[in-house]
């Protein structure tokens, strides 16, 4: 990095304006030798002067310098005293002493910051601020928290106050504690009348060398002691019991003397042992006779020996046994091997006969290098053959003849070619192709020859191993989920092929019917890789099956009574005796001028008065006819199939097979209605109708509405739980008047579709008004009169009017109570629309007692 430098490096300066240049100076610091000779630099060894010239060029040739001098300073940190001893501390408790910190740099103030390291040392302050060449008190305190031997080194950081964690320097610091006995833990500080001075712990100074001397001498005396077994409580009131006369137990004093008599024996045994071991301290030297002059023989001496001498031997070889051969040589990498040509079989010419017949010397025959020694194949199967190559690299000056003799062994009689002209200074490869039928562990060597004079070996090691394919899965269940509507269900199977070669396997399917499809049915997986396979079920390829009878005939068909259905949850069969008509309205209603009302319903005629009612045909019973359940039932079918995996070369006795199961539940569905007719319903108006589709079976249904210009059905497809009942809900809106005639054609999942019949008369509603004229008569300015106003429909249909009489403001429409209330409304059926579009119910929503949806 530049030591200087200066920001912006171009750029413009506005007529009569400034420009500021950033000048960043940033010495580097001075690299320290690495070594055990090498000592650390001093400050004043680390100090550097850097001194530049910023020289501006401007256009004109107009130049600009300015000389920037700067001092680069290594901050410098002392800590005083470097290793700090605290002594023993009880647990809980603590110990303060002071550290001093210096800045040895007398022009640049330093940042110190402490880097704790371990759980029971800690100063305060955490960090402190040095100017130059002062220093500062630090207290560190040691709180041991768990009994042992404690120490730490302590990091004072000198951080740079402008590069975030960047350390400059740094001051170390050993720090020692003991904690040997547990103290009293202090209780939590805290409460609502606590202050900040509660928190502060008093200052515990200890002294450093009184603390050493403690550390020490706590070190050689044991401050533990366990208790005899008499002496525990638990003991005690076992031992309280136990009498005299007891035999099975042992008093306190019985066991205090044999403890005593054990504590005898160890005493007089140690002390006879380490007499034994000083004896040689108090013995007395020896007399004038003593030929070993006081001293024990052999005490920290060795007898005179003769040492060997020191050999060298050199590296010692296993040296080829028999006759010399060809040297062997590390078979070549794939990318080397390919690049090697083949050669001819046989010399041509009389200069390469007589050099391809010619015996070589031993010196000579080591100069051609061969290799491999032993072919290896690997694991093989076998049904595919496995190569491997015999390379010779002829390194004389003369051409050679090699020629492989694969006689001896049959399964390399597919080897070509079996011999070669390998020119001076060339290499060759011989291709061996091995192609066994039978699994076995072959292990056999070949012979070849060079220039027809010198037989060398070499061997052939394979393992022909059965073929196998892993499959993931030996069973594929096959079943439609509930939202799949298409024609098939397709499983996948993954085949791993744990092999070094190649395996080229088939699926041959066996089941009833052609409603399984493998695909690919056969193919070729590499080494240690895996494939898949995706098996098709399509149970719309198996033959329909033959349709039931049903028994007696159409004569057994019971008899379907017919109902009529209004307003949902009502049924109501024709011919009963509780047959109650509605409500009959007048055929015409008569409504006079009131408020500001703008509109006016007009009822049906007298004839027509009766709700909106459907006619539908209904089954006797609650259940379907015994036929259409047995049709239905035949659609369900169960699909069962045998996958069988041929591999080539594999074992033929046990292969491995898969079994397919495809199971289509029988759709029992049915429409509770035969036939949905709304009768006469108004032209260009939506209508709606409610129609149930029942389950008879017991599992789960699916179906699906098909798509229909005249209806809108919601929802569109579902399901419907075993034995239960969903509602759809038809909308259609009659374009053309007359009869209006649709199907609604459900398709059942493992059933029939269903086709219900929709019908409706389209009628458009005429009305008219009864008298031809209104005629007022003289009226006083301020007054008012009225005439009445019927409005007679003559459709069997509702029909809505608008009145518009907001260019004539002097006249107005009022309806009475008693006007509609006898004509069987149950609430005024007329609105008031407003000059702005607004609009206010003056009675119920609702046209007429019979819910019109107008």
């Amino acid at each position: 990095e530049l030591v200087v430098r200066v920001t912006p490096i171009a750029g413009t300066i506005a007529p009569y304006s400034t420009a500021q240049l950033t000048v960043t100076f940033r010495p580097a610091a001075v690299a320290q030798t690495k070594g055990f000779k090498a000592q650390p630099l001093t400050a004043q060894q680390q100090a550097q002067l850097f001194e530049y010239l910023l020289q501006v060029n401007m256009p004109g040739g107009r130049l600009l310098r300015l000389p920037i001098r700067g001092y680069g300073l290594a901050p410098h940190l002392a800590a005083s005293p470097r290793v700090m001893q605290f002594g023993v501390v009880p647990t809980y408790d603590w110990a303060d002493q002071l550290l001093e910190l210096s800045n040895s740099c007398q022009e640049l103030p330093m940042h110190v910051e402490f880097d704790r390291s371990g759980p029971y040392f800690s100063t305060e302050p955490a960090q402190v601020d040095l100017p130059p060449g002062a220093s500062a008190s630090v207290l560190v305190r040691y709180l041991p928290k768990a009994l042992g031997r404690h120490q730490a080194t302590l990091s004072f950081q000198v951080v740079s106050t402008k590069v975030a964690g960047k350390v400059l320097s740094e001051a170390i610091v050993q720090v020692q504690g003991q904690s040997l006995s547990l103290g009293g833990k202090q209780p939590l500080l805290g409460g609502t009348a606590a202050i900040p001075a509660t928190f502060t712990k008093s200052r515990a100074y200890v002294d450093e060398g009184q603390a050493t001397i403690a550390g020490i001498t706590a070190g050689t005396t044991r401050t533990f002691k366990r208790p005899a077994l008499w002496e525990t409580e638990e003991a005690i009131d076992s031992l309280e019991g136990i009498g005299p006369m007891d035999r099975f137990g042992v008093t306190r004093e019985v066991q205090i003397a044999r403890k005593e008599h054990s504590d005898q024996y160890t005493t007089f045994i140690r002390t006879g042992r380490t007499a034994a071991a000083k004896k040689y301290l108090t013995e007395k030297e020896g007399d004038e006779t003593d030929t070993n002059l006081g001293m024990k023989p052999y005490r920290g001496l060795s007898p005179t020996r003769l040492a060997q001498p020191k050999q060298y031997d050199p590296l010692w070889t296993a040296q080829q046994q028999g006759t010399s051969g060809p040297s062997v040589q590390r078979p070549p990498s794939a990318s080397a091997l390919a690049g090697i040509p083949i050669y001819k079989e046989w010399p041509e010419n009389d200069k390469e006969r007589a050099e391809c017949g010619r015996e070589l010397l031993p010196e000579q025959l080591s100069k051609v290098i061969v290799g491999p020694r032993q072919l290896d194949f690997g694991k093989v199967s076998p049904a595919l053959p496995a190569t491997q190559h015999f390379v010779v690299t002829n390194s004389l000056g003369n051409a050679i003849h090699v020629v492989l003799d694969t006689s001896s062994l049959e399964e390399l009689s597919c080897t070509s070619p079996a011999s070669q002209v390998i020119p001076a200074g060339a290499t060759g490869k011989f291709q061996l192709s091995l192609r066994c039928h039978d699994v076995q562990l072959l292990k056999e060597k070949i012979q070849y020859c060079i220039n027809g004079c010198h037989m060398q070996s070499i061997d052939v090691v394979a393992e022909v191993v059965a073929v196998t394919l892993e499959l993931s899965t030996e069973e594929l269940m096959f079943a439609f989920s509930l939202d799949n509507w298409d024609d098939y269900v397709e499983k996948s199977l993954i085949k791993e092929n744990t092999h070094n070669f190649a395996v080229e396997y088939e699926w041959v399917l066996l089941s009833q019917n052609a409603v399984f499809v493998a695909t690919p049915a056969s193919g070729t997986i590499k080494p240690k890789s895996s494939s898949s396979v995706v098996v098709r079920w399509t149970p719309g390829n198996a033959p329909p099956p033959a349709a039931p009878k049903a028994k007696g005939g159409a004569a057994d068909a019971p008899a379907d009574a017919t109902a009529t259905v209004g307003r949902p949850g009502t049924v109501k069969r024709s011919g009963s005796k509780n047959d109650s008509k509605g409500p009959q309205p007048a055929a015409s209603g008569t409504a006079a001028a009131a408020d500001s009302a703008k509109t006016a319903a007009a009822p049906a005629e007298a004839a027509t008065k009766r709700d909106s009612a459907v006619t539908v045909s209904l089954t006797a019973g609650s259940g379907p006819d015994a036929a259409a359940v047995a049709d239905a039932a035949a659609l369900g079918c169960q699909h069962t199939g045998f996958m069988t995996l041929k591999v080539k070369g594999g074992a033929d006795v046990a292969p491995k097979k898969v079994m397919l199961l495809g199971e289509l539940p029988a759709g029992l569905l049915k429409f509770k209605e035969k036939e949905v007719n709304l009768g006469p319903v108004p032209l260009h108006e939506q209508q709606t109708s409610v129609v149930q589709l029942k389950n008879y079976g017991n599992a789960e249904a699916s179906f699906r509405v098909h798509q229909n210009s005249q209806l809108q059905v919601s929802p569109d497809r579902g399901h419907v739980p075993a034995e239960g009942a969903t509602e759809l809900e038809l909308l259609l809106t009659p374009q053309q008047p007359g009869q209006f005639a649709a199907t609604l054609e459900v398709e059942v999942r493992g059933g029939k579709p269903l086709k219900l019949p929709i019908r409706a008369e389209a009628v458009l509603p005429s009305c008219h008004v009864a008298e031809g004229a209104l005629q007022f008569p003289d009226t006083f300015i301020g007054g008012s009169s009225q005439l009445p106003l019927t409005l007679v429909n003559t459709t069997p249909v509702p029909a809505t009017l608008i009145c518009d009489l907001i260019q004539q403001p002097e006249f107005d429409i009022m309806l009475s109570r008693d006007a509609w209330a006898g004509a069987g409304y149950t609430a005024c059926p007329v609105q008031k629309i407003g000059a702005n579009g607004e609009i206010s119910t003056v009675g119920s929503k609702r046209a007429s007692k019979r819910g019109s949806r107008r």
